[in-house]
């Protein structure tokens, strides 16, 4: 057996001046470690492709969030409450991954991953180009239905994102570049809501769109730098009545897969409530924004940083202060926390008060972290999904993010 490092065993010695297990000492050391996977990762040119390619991707993707929020502020019946047309994004971002979303990883999973990749980007950007024309010269009807297939491609490229991962990376190094995809998607909505804000308020919806649409081409590039390692493939069944069968039997088995599994069940109705909370989030926090904030788009820009800013506060934080809860009550924390944030948020009027409980709305939101669980392999690819390498596991995951359309995540 491998003994433990000597600064594992200095740490746990009760001895006076010894440093314990949270001492700032103790706790840079092993946070100097941490970086070492992080740097090698770094120098795989097809992870960095990825990772700085979903940077760029999702930097855009908050921008177009704001620029459809102003878009539809703008063409509202009524500018003052637009709730009736606010309610509407959460419907047209359901639909693509409630009708398509169960069959799409069983798809993704018997193709060329990176040329879905390349694809869906390419489509994406076009997308989110043609919106422009298409909300001028035929309103808001026209703009939810380029919603409603930005987020129908949006279904095919998410699991081919996550499928992926494990062949461009070592498997000992998947759980460190999960880690780092995740921080990526944190970065750009920092950086995306603020500098968003105040590019939409200026400038107009119309660049907002416009920009986003460019970064999905960026993307794109990085994309096409992609090489990764060949993996065998299922053989495609020659007719269309085999096709459509070994589609059902995917679909089935991976729906089995996590009706059976407690640890995948639980967590994934969990975070059906939570989407289902976030779209009345969504409709009632942006009509009180509208209501409060004089600059209503670069306020609720700085609000979504803010929130990002508490989130990398309160990881930092719990890397300090260690992991004194389990799994499951640091998730319960992390809820519980969110929403008193979200009981004071309703009466909090001013923008620094509203700043404020983002950032601490964030914080807690760094306990809420679902870890891939350990128990269960797919009987085809013989992976267990705490790689994501078969995309059935992670299509029941994305259909319960369906309203989050491309945030999030990489978990």
């Amino acid at each position: 057996m491998t003994s433990a490092p000597r600064w594992a065993r200095a740490a746990s010695r009760p001895r006076g001046g010894t440093p314990g297990p949270r001492s700032p000492r103790v706790w840079r050391r092993s946070t100097a470690r941490s970086w070492v996977p992080a740097a090698r990762l770094f120098r795989n040119a097809n992870f960095r492709s990825l990772w700085l390619g979903q940077l760029v991707s999702i930097f855009g993707d908050r921008l177009q969030y704001l620029a459809l929020l102003s878009l539809l502020v703008e063409g509202a019946r009524d500018p003052r409450n637009p709730a009736p047309e606010l309610a509407l994004v959460p419907v047209v971002s359901f639909l693509p991954t409630i009708l398509i979303g169960p069959v799409a990883g069983a798809l993704v999973d018997g193709w060329d991953t990176r040329r879905v990749l390349l694809v869906s980007d390419f489509l994406r950007g076009c997308v989110v180009l043609l919106t422009i024309p298409a909300a001028l010269r035929l309103g808001l009807p026209a703009a939810f239905a380029m919603v409603f297939l930005l987020y129908l491609v949006n279904s095919f490229f998410l699991p081919a994102r996550s499928a992926i991962l494990p062949d461009l990376v070592e498997p000992e190094d998947l759980v460190e570049a999960n880690s780092l995809a995740t921080l990526a998607g944190v970065l750009a909505t920092i950086a995306g809501s603020l500098l968003g804000g105040f590019l939409v308020e200026r400038v107009g919806w119309k660049w907002g769109f416009g920009f986003d649409a460019v970064t999905y081409f960026v993307s794109v590039l990085f994309l096409a730098a992609l090489r990764p390692r060949a993996r065998e493939r299922r053989a495609r069944p020659p007719d269309l009545k085999g096709l459509y069968g070994a589609l059902g039997r995917d679909v089935k088995e991976g729906a089995s897969l996590t009706v059976r599994n407690r640890a995948v069940l639980g967590p994934l109705l969990a975070l059906v409530l939570l989407w289902m909370a976030g779209g009345v989030l969504h409709v009632a926090g942006t009509t009180l924004l509208r209501q409060r904030l004089h600059t209503f788009v670069s306020g609720t820009g700085g609000l979504l940083s803010a929130v990002g800013f508490g989130m990398v506060a309160g990881t930092l934080l719990t890397a300090w202060t260690g992991q004194r809860l389990s799994a499951r009550g640091s998730m319960a924390a992390g809820l519980a926390g969110t929403g008193v944030a979200l009981l004071v948020f309703a009466r909090a009027y001013s923008l620094g008060a509203l700043l404020a409980v983002a950032f601490a709305a964030g914080s807690p939101s760094c306990r809420r972290r679902w870890m891939p669980p350990r128990a269960g392999v797919c009987s085809r690819c013989a992976i267990s999904p705490r790689g994501w390498r078969c995309s059935r596991w992670r299509d029941s995951w994305e259909f319960s993010w369906a309203g989050n359309g491309s945030r999030p995540r990489w978990r």
